[in-house]
């Protein structure tokens, strides 16, 4: 004799029913919310659509790890009267000095770096040839901005260097660098 399910519970048929339908909309959702992360540039119409509802859902995105493969890496320095680099004013979210990313503050100075980037013109940009240097940065022509970010954080003499991400960044022979003043609007 088959023992039967306990007075109002669900059967064994039914409750495998609901896992499996748990697992398959899990794993589509997983899918779904993947493909829109890695294959930005080929997404037709309708995932750009749901792209931007997934990006205020989850405002992170990929880039919250790491940027994608071909977008050129941007790091931003203070710049010390004798032209040598000093601090990075710009960090990767997963560090300790930003709660691992919780904080916002990455995240908001990366955007602002951005911003701030997108205002320099391209002849302004120097191609060091190799390594970011002192010479290297003595060549490039200082170019005085206006950082209208509200708040702003980059301000004064800074150094953006740009360059693809396969190598760090200093030491590539491609690395562009750009020398501002910022001044802060706020």
């Amino acid at each position: 004799m088959a023992a039967s399910p306990a007075a109002g519970g669900p059967s064994e048929a039914a409750s495998s029913l609901g896992f499996i339908t748990t697992i398959a909309v899990l794993a589509t959702l997983l899918v779904s919310t993947l493909s829109l992360q890695l294959f930005y540039k080929s997404e037709p119409p309708w995932a750009r659509r749901a792209r931007l509802a997934y990006h205020s859902i989850w405002p992170q995105g990929w880039a919250f790890f790491a940027n994608y493969g071909d977008a050129p890496t941007l790091s931003v320095f203070r710049l010390s009267p004798d032209l040598t680099e000093t601090s990075p004013l710009i960090s990767q979210q997963m560090s300790s000095t930003t709660l691992w990313g919780l904080t916002g503050v990455s995240l908001a100075r990366i955007r602002e770096a951005q911003y701030v980037k997108d205002l320099v013109p391209a002849a302004s940009w120097y191609s060091c040839g190799g390594p970011v240097t002192a010479g290297c940065l003595s060549k490039a022509t200082p170019l005085s901005l206006i950082n209208r970010a509200n708040p702003a954080s980059l301000c004064g003499s800074v150094v953006f260097v740009s360059a693809l991400p396969e190598l760090h960044v200093g030491m590539r022979p491609d690395a562009k660098v750009a020398v501002l003043d910022l001044a802060c609007a706020t």
